[in-house]
């Protein structure tokens, strides 16, 4: 029995030595298993952040920026479409103030304001063109144009807004108009009587500059600034890289100029290069059906500037304000404005005009 008690605990001894090398190794296994885990799951949640960063993450920017006047819910139920459902509303006079100067762009706009007429279904009763050029050939066309229509007229100053009436105020340098626009603009200037002044989400605004230009929405492009001296038909221009060759980019030196807003602006000479890269960006995404990528529902009291380019004036008063504490900006539909302030021959040397054109040609104008 002595002999069987010392065999038997030599045996347990054994096992003794060889359990405790298993048990260690499968510690070890576990470790290894949890920092694989660990490490796929902090790779996946750093490129989460790099694609919400690098991509369209529009209802993100939302959320977590609290300049914006919203709640989850209104998000929910305002996030727009290309239409909507508001009607005409009797006793409102909704007219349409034109600030005009130039045929060739105003000539894209005439398509955008008849297609917003009420006889084509619209809201604008009316549309008054108030002349702020002395050249013939503009004013040619003016009175042609206002001669076509019994719903257009010409004036020398804005008209006043009476108490029921909204006028809205849009630069004749305006080249597109979402089909929402007018709609929600006027619906948000009947619910918000007491605000100064109600701008559209209007492209280069500076109060919305910023969220226009979230990577992924403002495009990069590629422009050889050599050739800014030549002829525009000899200009090297290549409005877009993909997001890769961008990248490469700046991490190594290639022959060639990058132009993003920020390089654009460092001098006069070549601002236009900034609002470029912002109309082809914007023409990029409404060619593809992308523009809820600039929308956002209503923004109350931005700190940016706010352009006159599309608003609705004041009840009573002609006058317009670009800033102050009394402003809202409807996001909920977007408009592109052909900005001639600065670096207007260079612009006007690319075909962004003729894509506008197109575009409007292609969706928008009626035959006559």
């Amino acid at each position: 029995m002595a002999f069987l008690s010392t065999e038997k605990q030599n045996l347990e001894a054994g096992n003794a030595v060889y359990t405790y090398p298993k048990r260690r190794q499968h510690r070890r296994t576990k470790l290894l298993i949890a920092l694989l885990g660990g490490t796929i799951a902090l790779y996946s949640l750093f490129g989460a952040i790099i694609l919400c960063f690098y991509t369209d993450a529009t209802l993100l920017a939302l959320i977590t920026n609290p300049s914006f006047n919203h709640r989850l819910n209104h998000l929910r139920n305002q996030w727009i479409s290309t239409k909507s459902n508001i009607e005409r509303l009797k006793g409102v006079n909704v007219v349409a103030v034109v600030e005009y100067r130039n045929w060739e762009r105003s000539s894209i706009l005439d398509c955008y304001l008849r297609r917003n007429l009420v006889e084509y279904g619209g809201l604008l009763d009316e549309v008054v063109f108030v002349p702020k050029t002395s050249d013939p050939r503009h004013l040619e066309w003016l009175y042609k144009t206002v001669n076509k229509s019994d719903s257009y007229s010409i004036s020398q100053y804005l008209p006043a807004a009476a108490a029921k009436d909204v006028h809205i105020k849009i630069d004749g340098d305006v080249v597109y108009i979402e089909d929402n626009v007018i709609p929600t603009i006027v619906n948000t200037k009947l619910q918000n009587p007491d605000t100064g002044i109600i701008s559209a989400n209007v492209i280069h605004q500076p109060a919305v500059a910023e969220f226009h230009s979230r990577p992924g929405v403002l495009l990069p492009q590629l422009l050889d600034t050599d050739s800014l001296n030549q002829d525009s038909s000899e200009r090297s221009w290549n409005p877009f890289w993909p997001y890769w060759r961008a990248m490469l980019q700046s991490w190594f030196p290639i022959e060639a100029h990058s132009t993003t807003s920020k390089s654009a602006n460092a001098t006069e000479n070549y601002a236009w290069l900034s609002q470029a890269q912002q109309h082809n960006s914007f023409l990029h995404h409404l060619e593809r059906d992308e523009l809820q990528n600039y929308k956002f529902p209503l923004w109350r009291n931005p700190p940016g500037e706010v352009s006159g380019a599309f608003i609705v004036l004041p009840n009573g008063n002609n006058t317009a304000v670009s800033s102050g504490k009394n402003v809202l900006i409807d996001g909920k539909g977007v408009v592109s404005h052909y900005d001639d302030t600065v670096g207007l021959g260079g612009l006007d040397a690319t075909d962004i005009l003729d894509r506008y054109r197109k575009y409007a040609e292609e969706h928008i104008c009626f035959v006559d």
